[in-house]
């Protein structure tokens, strides 16, 4: 599933209009329905008032990532749930997997996870 579906069956699913859920968020009908459309991606800010709302995101499941409720949750390979609560280091998180969602191509992120895999590997031993 992708996050525009993602956001168009939370919306159906919580039976509001497009202006409603812009009201509930405070953001203005045109940018929810701009990413219902994919036309632009919504901040972590939006994703993160949707999840403190108790509603997730399937499309963003695949990233090990769970935002909400004033807390990060990071999902290793292992299945290992790793939660921080220090809102300094939210922040400092989000504002990299912002960095990284937006900007991060494909081969990038397959060095960064093997870079990040390596140190797992030399602090677990």
């Amino acid at each position: 599933m992708d996050l525009t579906k993602d956001l168009r069956n939370i919306r159906r699913r919580i039976g509001k209009t497009q202006k409603e859920m812009g009201m509930l968020l405070g953001i203005p009908q045109t940018t929810w329905a701009s990413y219902e459309a994919g036309k632009a991606n919504p901040p972590l800010k939006i994703l993160r008032q949707l999840a403190d709302l108790g509603y997730g995101i399937e499309a963003l499941s695949t990233t090990g990532i769970i935002v909400g409720n004033n807390n990060m949750q990071a999902i290793g390979d292992n299945n290992q749930i790793s939660t921080s609560n220090n809102n300094d280091d939210d922040d400092a998180y989000l504002e990299l997997f912002e960095l990284i969602r937006n900007y991060a191509t494909p081969k990038m992120l397959k060095e960064l996870k093997e870079k990040l895999l390596k140190i797992k590997e030399a602090i677990d031993g």
